[in-house]
C-alpha cells in the first residue's frame, strides 16, 4: 500500500521536473533569440549611425572645396582634412560591423574606394585652383568628381537600404519574442505551479497516511512487546516454574516403586513406569522449549568460526549411534563463517540427530555434507535476496524421508510425521533450525521424497 504511494510520487516529482527543464531550456532558447535579435537591431542602428557619418564627413568636404574654389580662403579647407582624417577609421568600424555579411562586406570595399578616389580628387582641385590650373580643367574635373560621387551614393544607397530591411526583420522577430517571453513565462509558472500544487496535495495525504500508519504501527509495537513479554515469561516458567512439578512427579512415582514395590503388583509398577516415562518426556520439552525460547532472545556474539570444526565436533558426541547403526558421514569443505557458534552447534545436532534417527531399516545410514555457493537470483522466491550470494551448506541423508507436501509443515514446533513408537523425539529439532537460520538472515530448505533420503540446503547469506 505504501509503496504504490511512493512511486506515484516518484513519477509525478519526476514529470514535474522534467516539464519544468523543458520550458526552462525553451524559454532560455527564446530569451537567447530575442537578445540575439535585438543585438543584431542595435548593430543595424550602429551601421546606419555610421554610413549616415560618412554621407555626412563626403558631403562637407565637397562643400568645403566649393567654398575654396570660390574665395581662396583656406578655412573651408577645415571639413575636407577632417573627412580625410576620419572617413578611413569609419570605413574601418563600420567593415568590423558588417564583418559576417559577405554582400554588405563587398559592397562596404566598392563604397570605399570610391569615396577614396573622390577625396583624392577634391584634394587635386585644390592643388590645381592653388597652382592656378583649375580653370583648363574644371569642366572634365567636375564630371569626375560627380561620376565618383554618384557611384559612392549609389553604393550607400545599396547599403542603407539592405540595412532598413534588415532592421525591419529583426525588429520584427525581436518584437514576437519579445510578446512571446510573458506567455511562455505564464505557462511555465502556471504548470509548474500547478504540478506543485498536486505534488502538495498528495504529499499532504501520503503524509496523514504515513500518521495513521505510524500510530497502527506503534500499537502493534506495543502489542508485539506486550506477546514478547509474555513469551518471556512463558520461557522463564517453562525453565524454572514448570519443570519443578514435573521433577516431583518422578521423584515422588520414585519413592513409591522403591518404597511401596513389595505392595505393588506388576501392573501397579508398570503404570507407575509409564508415568515416569511421561514425565520425562514432559521434562525434555519443557527444556526444548526453554532453549527455543533462548534463542528468540540469544545475547551471544557472532564469531568467525569453521563450519568443518564445528560439525566434526557435532560428528563426535554421536559416535556411540554412529557405530551402533555402522553409519558413515562424509564432509566436505567448508567455508568460515560469521556466526552464532552455539545455535550453529545446535541445529547440526538436530539435522545430524535426525539422519541417524529416521534411517531406513536394512541399509547402512550414509550422510553427506557438503558446501557451494550459489546466486541468489538462481534460488527465485526461496530467498529474500535475490541480488545476494549465498553459502549453501547442504546435508544430504539416504534414510526414510518424507512426503514433499509437508516440507513447511516439519519446522513448526512439535510437528511429527511419526509416531513416538516408531521414532522417538519430541518435534522441535527442526524448528530450532529454522529459528537459527532467521537469526542469520538465512533460510532452511527441505527436499524429500518417501524411502529415498532426506536434503536439508542451510543458505547463509554472504556479508
Amino acid at each position: 500500500m505504501k509503496k504504490p504511494s511512493f512511486l506515484y510520487l516518484l513519477i509525478g516529482f519526476i514529470l514535474t521536473l522534467t516539464v519544468l527543464i523543458f520550458f526552462t531550456i525553451s524559454s532560455y532558447e527564446r530569451l537567447n533569440t530575442m537578445i540575439s535579435y535585438s543585438d543584431q537591431v542595435e548593430k543595424t542602428f550602429r551601421v546606419m549611425n555610421k554610413m549616415e557619418g560618412l554621407n555626412s564627413l563626403m558631403k562637407e568636404a565637397e562643400t568645403a572645396v566649393r567654398g575654396y574654389i570660390i574665395t581662396r580662403d583656406s578655412i573651408y579647407l577645415e571639413p575636407l582634412t577632417l573627412a580625410k582624417n576620419e572617413i578611413p577609421a569609419t570605413f574601418e568600424e563600420v567593415k568590423m560591423l558588417v564583418a559576417d555579411n559577405d554582400v554588405q562586406r563587398t559592397r562596404m570595399g566598392l563604397v570605399q574606394n570610391a569615396a577614396r578616389m573622390r577625396i583624392q580628387v577634391l584634394e587635386s582641385s585644390v592643388h590645381m585652383v592653388n597652382e592656378g590650373s583649375y580653370d583648363s580643367v574644371k569642366n572634365d574635373h567636375m564630371m569626375q568628381g560627380r561620376n565618383l560621387m554618384e557611384s559612392y551614393k549609389l553604393g550607400m544607397n545599396k547599403m542603407m537600404e539592405y540595412e532598413r530591411k534588415h532592421l525591419v526583420d529583426n525588429y520584427q522577430q525581436k518584437d514576437i519574442y519579445q510578446r512571446m517571453a510573458p506567455t511562455m513565462f505564464r505557462w511555465v509558472f502556471g504548470l509548474v505551479g500547478l504540478a506543485f500544487l498536486i505534488l502538495f496535495i498528495l504529499l499532504l495525504r501520503e503524509f496523514f497516511k504515513r500518521l495513521k500508519y505510524q500510530e497502527e504501527l506503534q500499537l502493534q509495537l506495543m502489542a508485539l512487546k506486550q506477546s514478547h513479554a509474555e513469551l518471556t515469561q512463558l520461557a522463564f516458567a517453562a525453565s524454572h516454574d514448570l519443570q519443578e512439578p514435573v521433577r516431583k512427579i518422578r521423584t515422588f512415582s520414585d519413592r513409591l516403586i522403591i518404597k511401596q514395590k513389595d505392595m505393588l503388583d506388576d501392573d501397579s509398577k508398570k503404570i507407575i513406569q509409564r508415568i515416569d516415562v511421561s514425565a520425562r518426556r514432559l521434562q525434555g520439552m519443557l527444556e526444548d522449549v526453554s532453549g527455543y525460547m533462548n534463542l528468540i532472545d540469544s545475547r551471544e556474539k557472532k564469531k568467525l568460526v569453521s563450519l568443518k570444526k564445528i560439525i566434526e565436533e557435532v560428528r563426535d558426541n554421536f559416535r556411540e549411534s554412529i557405530s551402533q547403526k555402522n553409519a558413515t558421514i562424509t564432509i566436505g569443505n567448508m567455508p568460515e563463517l560469521w556466526v552464532y557458534p552455539a545455535q550453529v552447534r545446535s541445529m547440526f545436532r538436530a539435522l545430524i540427530d535426525n539422519a541417524l534417527k529416521y534411517s531406513k531399516t536394512g541399509q547402512l545410514p550414509a550422510i553427506t555434507i557438503y558446501s557451494e555457493q550459489i546466486e541468489g537470483r538462481r534460488l527465485g522466491n526461496a530467498v529474500p535476496h535475490l541480488d545476494k550470494t549465498y553459502n549453501a551448506i547442504t546435508i544430504q541423508d539416504n534414510g526414510i524421508g518424507f512426503d514433499n507436501e509437508f516440507r513447511d509443515k516439519i519446522f513448526q514446533i512439535f510437528r511429527r510425521l511419526h509416531t513416538q513408537e516408531n521414532f522417538s523425539g519430541k518435534g522441535i529439532g527442526l524448528a530450532i533450525c529454522q529459528r537459527v537460520m532467521a537469526n542469520h538472515n538465512g533460510v532452511i530448505i527441505a527436499d524429500a521424497k518417501p524411502g529415498e533420503g532426506a536434503t536439508f540446503t542451510l543458505l547463509f547469506p554472504r556479508d
